[in-house]
């Protein structure tokens, strides 16, 4: 049986952030408002404590408020008296995707498209009775469900951590990192850069997303999955600060003590970029379960211009874990 497509599973992983009535029927493709007005925060970010530890109160209005507001605005500019006026910013991205003439609207609507997907998987971290700083308190866990899967493809949950945290830091531009699954029900972890989404990587960046899968250590593969990426195909790799990113130095920290050594996200980084026989249809169509935004203006006005490890480390706090699941559980009922 086919599998849902990624337009659709993108469609329902929005419409599952309750963001009420109205952005609901806009993306469910009923009947639509013209244009695009900025919706209210995704629900779990309109307590008093905001996104702490994350994002403060005034660092989430600026977010949503002006940020997201003015990509909106800028698309409704793009978009007006255009066949593009009525559709909603999904359908916007997907058919704008590989029209040069429209690039300008694909930008706006698909940074738009994203943006809300991060927020939307976000919520204040909830302390325990007794509790009075967030630090006293261990990040929430995924459910055991998923866990045992995060476990079946990254070792562990540290591990995937580490290998999501440490890929998000080793970006020297601004894109995000995505905890994805495939149509065959692998997890994996990819990024897109600029304007770049999961929602057309199957259209559009196909040969990109499965070069830049990040695979689990734990799948044999012989002693050839250990060898290094072909210099054959640079542009595989994603763009690199001036520390690599396969070589996660001090990166211990984004994880527990029992954290494995770093060589587990230096060999599954390795397969990645080393496309293997029988591969040929892994990360073909792409599920967006997490993903975390890597843009300064996540990180500057709370921890200021060296603030990205930090922030990276503060976003296991306030992760919803209850919502990545509602996505990852409705994926595997589709497609089984």
């Amino acid at each position: 049986m086919a599998g849902p497509s990624t337009t659709s599973c993108f469609r329902h992983a929005l419409r599952e952030s309750s963001w009420g009535g109205a952005r609901r029927t806009l993306l469910a493709g009923q009947q639509r408002r013209k244009l695009h007005s900025l919706p209210p925060l995704p629900e779990n970010l309109r307590e008093a404590k905001a996104c702490e530890p994350l994002f403060s109160g005034q660092t989430l209005r600026l977010l949503w408020n002006s940020w997201h507001s003015g990509l909106l605005a800028k698309l409704n500019d793009e978009v007006r008296g255009t066949q593009w006026e009525n559709a909603s910013v999904a359908e916007t991205v997907i058919g704008t995707a590989r029209d040069p003439q429209k690039i300008q609207a694909f930008n706006y609507a698909s940074l738009a498209l994203n943006h809300s997907f991060f927020l939307s998987n976000l919520k204040p971290k909830q302390l325990s009775p007794g509790v009075s700083h967030w630090e006293d308190e261990a990040p929430p866990k995924p459910p055991r469900e998923l866990a045992a899967d995060l476990d079946a493809y990254f070792e562990s949950v540290p591990s995937f951590k580490l290998a999501f945290s440490s890929m998000a830091y080793g970006m020297s531009g601004s894109g995000y990192v995505w905890l994805v699954r495939d149509k065959a029900g692998q997890l994996g972890i990819v990024p897109t850069y600029g304007a770049g989404t999961i929602l057309i990587q199957n259209r559009m960046q196909r040969n990109a997303a499965r070069s830049d899968w990040i695979l689990p250590s734990v799948d044999e593969q012989g002693p050839s999955a250990q060898s290094s990426p072909s210099s054959s195909s640079p542009s595989s790799a994603p763009p690199s600060s001036s520390s690599s990113t396969s070589s996660v130095g001090g990166f211990r920290q984004f994880s527990t003590s029992h954290a494995p050594s770093s060589d587990i996200f230096n060999e599954s980084y390795s397969r990645a970029m080393r496309p293997t026989e029988g591969d040929a249809s892994r990360g073909e169509e792409l599920y967006p379960l997490l993903c975390v935004s890597v843009h300064e203006r996540d990180w500057l006005p709370d921890y200021g211009m060296w603030g990205k490890e930090e922030y990276l480390m503060r976003f296991w706090e306030c992760v919803d874990w209850a919502r990545v699941y509602r996505l990852w559980k409705s994926y595997k009922d589709d497609l089984s």
